[in-house]
């Protein structure tokens, strides 16, 4: 029974013990923990270096309206990232020396493009300005930091600018104006072409000998075809005093030109043909379209001699400036005068075979203050479509007669005197105004005035 069992096993024999040795087929157990924890390590890693938000520092000359954790960074109305925390930075480099506050962002991941060289950051505040509102959802949201990408290696330290750059975003032709002086332009003033907001002033520096003022204009892509190396600017903006022998003329474009300031251009007849503007191009900015020389030439025929004088009478249309005066002198038969007038480029297609133009003495009329008595005579005129464009026609030295084909009712009114009453006073029922005087005559005893519903 004993055979067949290795020594020392079921007997009574003893002897030294065998160590039996069995190879390790895996990683030990005390091992597992540590790597999968070193796993986890390297995937948070991973993923903060992939997902995680970007850290960059933005220096500010203020901290008014941040907010630690609530101030967020935008662009093109998304949210990029928020401010964590800020600290003040005593003769800070970036700011030539002066205090600032150095605000901390974190910045999504998707954001990483913009965070290189030459991108601007500024804070935006509500703005309210005759032009329009600005940042008005701050009101609600509260003040944000914008972006204004730019181009470059990649950064994660910047200095905001102090407001917003001058810069339009989008595209667009860019020229240059050089006037003696700036005026009431200022950035953002309206750019217009027949009246119609085309763009807008960017920006505006001294020239290198400082003795002009350099304006770059932004003229809308859509409008681009509309600037000619030939086309004419004029600063129609603010108010415009001027005097002399034949009165004191004020005028203005709108109300929002004069706050903010405003451009014209148009191109004349002859300068159609010439190319289109490019970027870069520079024009002559001048005081007036009538210095321009952009007006649609036009001659006056009176009759007779009239008070007026180049550069200071104006025409009117319904109590709008829509020419000038640049030229008078006596007809060639000596039997009245023939009046040259620069018209606005708006009235090109207004100037037919049916608009009448006629000479309006100065009046006081409580209805619209001094302003008529300090202008001096003026030239009225009725702009009306018709079937042939005119750039001769025959002038009143009076106000017209009833015009019949004003559509209403025409009635005649008889007075020993006209009183205050004039040509363009209202008419009114109930307070409302129904109608106006259209033209007064004398009759024999009695004075007529014509009036219209």
């Amino acid at each position: 029974m004993a055979e067949g069992l290795p020594q020392g096993e079921g007997s009574g024999e003893s002897g030294p013990q065998q160590g039996l040795v069995r190879t390790s087929r895996g990683l030990p157990l005390v091992w597992i923990l540590p790597l999968i924890a070193a796993l986890i390590a390297v995937w948070l890693l991973y993923r903060d270096f992939t997902q995680g938000d970007i850290k960059a520092t933005i220096l500010f000359r203020s901290g008014d309206g941040l907010v630690k954790g609530k101030t967020v960074v935008k662009y093109s109305g998304v949210d990029i990232g928020v401010v964590r925390d800020f600290r003040l930075v005593p003769q800070a480099e970036g700011l030539n020396g002066e205090d600032g506050v150095l605000a901390e962002v974190d910045f999504n991941r998707s954001a990483e493009h913009l965070l290189v060289e030459g991108t601007d950051f500024w804070v935006v505040k509500p703005e309210f300005t005759i032009t329009g509102v600005r940042g008005l959802e701050t009101l609600v949201s509260g003040n944000y930091i914008a972006v204004e990408p730019g181009s470059g290696e990649r950064k994660r330290k910047f200095t905001a600018l102090d407001r917003p750059p001058a810069f339009v975003r989008g595209d667009g032709l860019r020229v240059v104006l050089k006037a003696p002086r700036l005026g009431s332009l200022n950035r953002g003033s309206p750019v217009y072409y027949r009246q119609l907001r085309v763009g807008q002033v960017e920006d505006f520096s001294l020239s290198e000998d400082a003795g002009r003022v350099e304006i770059n204009l932004f003229i809308r892509r859509e409008y681009a075809h509309l600037v000619h190396r030939g086309s004419r600017f004029w600063n129609s903006s603010g108010l415009s005093v001027e005097g002399g022998i034949g009165g004191i003329t004020v005028n203005m474009e709108s109300l929002a030109a004069l706050v903010a300031g405003g451009v014209s251009f148009h191109t004349p007849e002859a300068q159609r043909q010439s190319p289109l503007a490019v970027n870069g191009t520079e024009y002559k900015l001048f005081k007036s379209f009538a210095a321009a020389d952009a007006g649609i030439p036009v001659t006056l025929n009176f009759d007779r001699g009239i008070n007026v004088t180049a550069g200071t009478t104006r025409v009117y249309y319904q109590g709008i400036q829509v020419g000038e005066v640049s030229g008078a002198k006596a007809s060639r038969q000596m039997d009245g005068m023939e009046v040259r007038v620069l018209m606005d480029p708006i009235t090109d297609d207004l100037l037919s075979e049916n608009t009448r133009f006629w000479l309006a003495p100065p009046t006081l009329d409580f209805t619209s203050g001094l302003d008529d008595l300090l202008k001096g005579n003026r030239i009225e005129v009725d702009l009306r479509r018709g079937q042939r464009s005119q750039r001769t026609f025959d002038a009143r030295a009076s106000a017209p007669p009833m015009d019949p084909r004003v559509p209403g009712l025409h009635l005649r009114l008889t007075a020993r005197n006209p009183g205050s009453l004039q040509r363009g006073a209202s008419v009114y029922y109930r307070r409302i105004e129904v109608g106006t005087v259209q033209g007064m005559e004398l009759r024999e005893g009695v004075t007529a005035s014509r009036s219209m519903w």
